[in-house]
């Protein structure tokens, strides 16, 4: 998976889970600490500790759900304690003016109504207290639970505009990303394909430079040779201007006219290379050409 791909499907997934935030916890106004509507409570110890770490609630400020003071919606909060002592027969809820916990008195409930005292951050073992709709708590005896709804939201949550709002954007965003995707592997193929062409164009180059390379280095090298052989003819020549014939520089010529291979052999200083370079001049002077090894000398 290509890092673009990677970055398109974290963004989109930022995106989508802000939205579902949005409309599962929603920050209320008129509260002296920070206050979010939800839907249900946790209903055990574990989401009740994930819920306490995303409000960001410690030791000294607990985490804490309770209806509102009408009834209509359940709030989530991190309370101004660690916890909150419910006395056996009440259950609690959080008014809005003085943001402070007050106690309705749970004895008529249909059952339900503890005979014990807990700690607020225990209350999902007592849903009785966090279970409302139609503005009253459903386990009293006179409240009508609705079989749509279970409670109706203040004016703080989302209403069908909202919603098609949601909805408008979850499209757009839906289209775009798709279009993104297709345009992406698109591009990706047809940047594959030119950088083929550009591949094979670039090794054919590449190998006509090296070939171009190499015959220069050979021709260097040839007017290199060329060149220092030239010098060691002229300084042949230099010292011939000394040199004087001798009896065996005769035997020697006559001998490489009818022989392949002469072999001059002698004492150090005897003249061997004053009579080669001699003859060896000489010749060349008649335009013969001088062979490198043996090879082509011997039959």
């Amino acid at each position: 998976m290509s890092l673009y791909t990677k970055a398109c499907l974290v963004i989109l997934g930022y995106f989508f889970s802000s939205i579902i935030v949005l409309n599962t916890c929603k920050k209320l106004e008129g509260y002296k600490f920070p206050v979010y509507s939800t839907e249900f409570c946790p209903g055990n110890e574990s989401e009740w500790n994930k819920r306490s770490s995303v409000l960001n609630c410690n030791k000294t400020n607990g985490y804490t759900c309770l209806p509102n003071e009408n009834f209509t919606e359940l709030l989530e909060f991190c309370y101004t304690a660690p916890f909150i002592w419910i006395q056996e027969g009440v259950c609690l809820y959080l008014k809005r003016k003085g943001s402070y916990v007050d106690a309705y008195n749970c004895s008529q409930f249909i059952d339900g109504c503890h005979n014990t005292s807990y700690q607020s951050r225990r209350i999902f073992d007592y849903p009785a207290c966090i279970t409302i709709g139609n503005g009253c708590f459903l386990a009293e005896r006179s409240c009508k639970s609705s079989p749509n709804t279970t409670h109706q939201p203040e004016t703080s949550g989302l209403d069908m505009d909202d919603w098609l709002w949601v909805l408008i954007v979850i499209g757009i965003a839906a289209v775009v990303s798709f279009s993104s995707c297709i345009l992406y592997v698109y591009c990706k193929r047809k940047f594959s394909s030119c950088n083929g062409s550009t591949d094979k164009e670039s090794t054919l180059n590449e190998l006509e430079d090296l070939l171009t390379d190499a015959e220069k280095v050979q021709n260097d090298f040839s007017t290199e040779q060329l060149n220092i052989e030239e010098a060691m003819f002229n300084q042949w020549k230099q010292d011939d201007l000394y040199f004087i014939s001798t009896r065996a520089c005769k035997e020697v010529e006559k001998s490489i006219r009818s022989r392949n291979l002469v072999i001059v052999a002698g004492h150090s200083g005897s003249g061997k290379s004053a009579i080669i370079q001699h003859i060896a001049l000489k010749f060349r002077k008649n335009g013969w050409k001088r062979y490198r090894g043996l090879q082509k000398l011997l039959p």
